[in-house]
């Protein structure tokens, strides 16, 4: 019975979740656009901050569940295949239940026995990478009268602070040491975001590509917090496996358009 009741909030709140993208993707209203999406965000919010006993710290979800439904809502508004957005459905679900499922009677969040579920948050955080910039680029075609700076700034803030949001899963971050390297790792994107603006490719293989770019990125950072600094020994088999595979993809397998 006590798992059973551990467990309701999780399953329930992935059902209502697939339920509010579903109608969201399917039915394109404005109207109930912006009230599903508020009444999703609000149910989530209350049940992430609504008082629990010390040992679960669903706070600590807060900021990975919002920019997950939104990098699910701006992808899907974009997508044009709907057999996509069904899949997506159910994974909005899925992730929902398992960020939940993540803190369910947990003491710490991020202590040792959690892992699987830091490493799933990095595949959530990743996921969200792609749906946002993709979406830029996506918003920089459909609405030309943007100007990209403006989507470019805005890309480029978005890697700085999922780069930090990664890294304090694993490290104690100072607030001063936290902003100067999203700064830093936003500069960086801009200029990628910048320089990938210019190439003839579709939104979702420009997405696509600079996430992984932004992934190795944020990985080196994250073994240069930690005390052995980056053993580049152990890394040059990985740096050059990356570097062929993403060649061989973007002249074999990438339409240029």
């Amino acid at each position: 019975m006590v798992n059973l009741r551990k467990n309701f909030w999780p399953l329930a709140l992935g059902l209502i979740s697939s339920v509010f993208f579903l109608f969201i993707v399917r039915y394109q209203n404005r109207l109930g656009f912006f009230v599903a999406l508020f009444l999703w965000l609000a149910v989530l919010i209350f049940v992430a901050l609504k008082p629990r006993p010390a040992r679960v710290e669903r706070r600590a979800i807060l900021p990975i569940l919002l920019a997950t439904v939104l990098a699910f809502v701006s992808l899907g508004s974009i997508l044009e295949w709907m057999i996509l957005n069904y899949f997506f459905t159910g994974l909005i679900g899925l992730e929902v239940m398992l960020l939940f499922q993540s803190v369910s009677g947990q003491g710490d969040f991020w202590r040792l026995s959690q892992k699987p579920y830091r490493r799933i948050m990095v595949l959530i955080w990743s996921f969200n990478v792609f749906s946002f910039i993709t979406t830029i680029f996506a918003l920089s075609l459909f609405f030309p009268g943007i100007p990209f700076w403006l989507l470019t700034i805005i890309g480029g803030f978005i890697f700085g602070f999922i780069s930090v949001m990664i890294w304090r899963m694993y490290f104690q971050l100072r607030p001063e040491q936290g902003l100067a390297w999203i700064f830093l790792m936003a500069f960086l994107m801009m200029e990628l975001i910048w320089v990938m603006h210019f190439l003839p490719f579709g939104y979702l293989v420009s997405g696509f590509f600079l996430t992984w770019i932004w992934y190795v990125l944020q990985l080196l950072a994250r073994f240069h917090f930690a005390a052995t600094g980056i053993v580049w020994r152990r890394q040059i088999l990985f740096l050059a496996i990356n570097a062929i595979l993403f060649f061989l993809i973007l002249l074999f397998f990438v339409r240029w358009v």
